[in-house]
């Protein structure tokens, strides 16, 4: 009966353990995902700004925010 305890609770450890790095890499790809968009809009800022402050402004480049999918959280691609 002891040995069959401590088997469940093994079991119990090792399933909780990796839910809980799955969830601690989703967590850092969602970070990772987030900085990569204050990057690209602070380069898009830049751009704008110089092209405003110039004497002929042209068309400011844009900036197309990439979209977060569940493969990218789950799986880092």
């Amino acid at each position: 009966m002891i040995k069959r305890k401590k088997s469940q609770t093994t079991l119990e450890l090792a399933v909780t353990f990796i839910a809980f790095c799955a969830f601690i890499l989703g967590i850092i790809n969602i970070w990772v995902w987030g900085h990569a968009q204050i990057a690209g809009r602070n380069n898009s800022y830049e751009v704008s700004r110089t092209v405003a402050g110039s004497d002929s402004p042209g068309q400011p480049a844009g900036y197309n925010p990439s979209s977060l999918t569940e493969d990218e959280v789950i799986l880092g691609n």
